[in-house]
């Protein structure tokens, strides 16, 4: 008869570890909600960097493939960071003045995703089929500028790419989240998603961090991807 206290060869601490390790692993595989990226959302993320951080309002609208975004913050001079050509060219022309809530665009009947914050300092509207992208920042006169010019690129993909791994459950700021990765040559994109929506709470590109503080699965406001009445836009 095996003494007391092995089990089959085992001791029963290492038995009892195992059992335990079995329960968690199952219990976090089960309490895993499939991870969705809608197609029409707006959400206020924080970007972080080593450099920097800056929050910003981000809408989708699949439906009328369109864009927008509200920065609260100016970039360091990185072209990395820039996603064309048109807005390196209109941010070469924003100074860091701009920063003062005195150099806000003026408030706008939008329901604006960082609605905590209010008004942003600039903002991009990029429509697509239209091939457009207007480019909002306050006048030095007061008021609004806005520059019309064409937009060039095709409408982004989700950042949510297939064939994900789950790799365990961990917690962000109070929120159970569910973390995914998916691993290529240069570099691995890690998703963290909300285990009661199965809604993004934060995307990491290597180094950088996208901390989604809101992010709200509905359809968008078509005024959102209008410049505000009254602002005429002026091409190039």
């Amino acid at each position: 008869m095996a003494a007391f206290g092995s089990l089959g060869g085992m001791s029963f601490v290492a038995a009892f570890g195992l059992f335990y390790f079995l329960s968690q692993f199952h219990k976090d595989v089960a309490t895993v909600v499939q991870p969705k990226w809608p197609k029409n959302y707006k959400t206020c993320v924080m970007m972080e960097t080593s450099r920097e951080f800056i929050t910003a309002g981000w809408y989708v609208d699949d439906d009328v493939r369109a864009t927008r975004l509200d920065s609260y913050g100016i970039p360091f001079r990185d072209d990395h960071l820039y996603s064309s050509n048109d807005i390196k060219t209109v941010l070469e022309g924003i100074t860091f003045q701009l920063a003062s809530t005195n150099h806000r665009l003026p408030r706008s009947g939008i329901d604006y995703a960082c609605a905590q914050l209010g008004p942003p300092l600039y903002t991009f509207i990029m429509r697509y089929k239209e091939e457009t992208m207007y480019s909002l920042y306050p006048s030095p006169e007061g008021g609004v500028t806005c520059k019309q010019s064409r937009l060039v690129g095709m409408f982004p993909q989700k950042p949510l790419v297939p064939n994900i791994q789950f790799i365990g459950n961990d917690v962000i700021s109070g929120v159970r989240v569910g973390h995914f990765r998916s691993e290529f040559f240069l570099f691995a994109l890690d998703y963290y998603f909300n285990n009661a929506t199965g809604l993004p709470r934060a995307l990491l590109v290597n180094a950088a961090n996208n901390t989604f503080l809101t992010f709200e699965d509905a359809q968008v406001s078509k005024e959102v991807f209008q410049p505000p009445p009254g602002v005429t836009c002026h091409g190039p």
